[in-house]
């Protein structure tokens, strides 16, 4: 969908998740950047996820990403609106699944023996396909944290 300007912002103004969604090389990482910090010169708090095995954000952002989200430096001269921020992170597959294990996992002794099985360790490091669950488990996990009032998504289209 082409927006103009304006219909752009009254989005980047109005919504909460943003996905970007294409093949490699059609700009979705520099787009994801771009309304990520429209988002914060906005007063918006911005978690900014990529989700491209290729870790083309932390590339173009300059900096080392990882699973956690790790707040990015604004321009100091950027009129902002007070609040606005971005936090960045790129999906790690085996820490996704890790985390999960350790949020469902009836007990941490639970959790611990499926973290050292090496089943467990195949399936989460190795395992062709789960990166699309993988990326809507990390979604609902940034939209059920309501330190971000916006999610800029960024997606690899697979397959």
């Amino acid at each position: 969908m082409m927006a103009t300007s304006e219909s752009l912002l009254s989005i980047l103004k109005s919504t909460r998740v943003v996905v970007l969604l294409g093949a490699g090389g059609v700009g979705k990482t520099t787009s994801s950047i771009v309304m990520a910090l429209l988002g914060a010169r906005m007063g918006r708090k911005v978690a900014l996820l990529s989700i491209d095995p290729a870790k083309r954000l932390a590339a173009a952002l300059g900096i080392p990403l990882g699973n956690q989200l790790r707040r990015i430096a604004l321009p100091a001269d950027w009129s902002m609106v007070a609040g606005g921020s971005v936090d960045a992170a790129m999906l790690d597959q085996k820490a996704v699944f890790d985390a999960m294990v350790q949020r469902h996992a009836p007990s941490d002794a639970a959790a611990a023996k499926i973290l050292v099985h090496p089943v467990y360790k195949a399936i989460s490091s190795h395992l062709g396909g789960p990166l699309e669950y993988m990326a809507l488990a990390k979604l609902q996990e940034l939209v059920d944290d309501h330190r971000y009032d916006m999610i800029v998504n960024q997606l690899l289209q697979l397959g």
